[in-house]
């Protein structure tokens, strides 16, 4: 069952018995994760340099860090739901050791 955090669609994609659907989620979701600590990064480097920004903008950037935080692991959550459902329908692709940990 997939975790509550999911959206309605998000449940209807792990419903897929598209593996090829599945993966390009699986490649949004990856993808969305490293823009989002990607900005995190650049978000920091300003507030590091925060002699040429305003207060007001600096507050805005924490603000925007955190909220990529929280959805770096909701999106990590999802991203291991579907490696696994991959896995149920491709079970030649799972590996003795594999536990989808590798997507966190």
């Amino acid at each position: 069952m997939p975790p509550p955090s999911f959206s309605r669609s998000s449940k209807e994609i792990l419903e897929q018995d598209s593996v090829e659907l599945l993966e390009i989620e699986l490649r949004r979701l990856t993808n969305a994760v490293e823009k989002l600590e990607e900005s995190n990064r650049y978000l920091e480097k300003a507030i590091e340099e925060e002699e040429e920004e305003e207060e007001a903008d600096l507050d805005i950037y924490r603000r925007a860090i955190k909220e990529n935080a929280k959805a770096i692991p909701e999106h990590q959550s999802k991203i291991f739901e579907i490696s696994r459902r991959i896995r149920e329908l491709k079970p030649s692709v799972r590996g003795d050791d594999d536990d989808g940990s590798a997507w966190l």
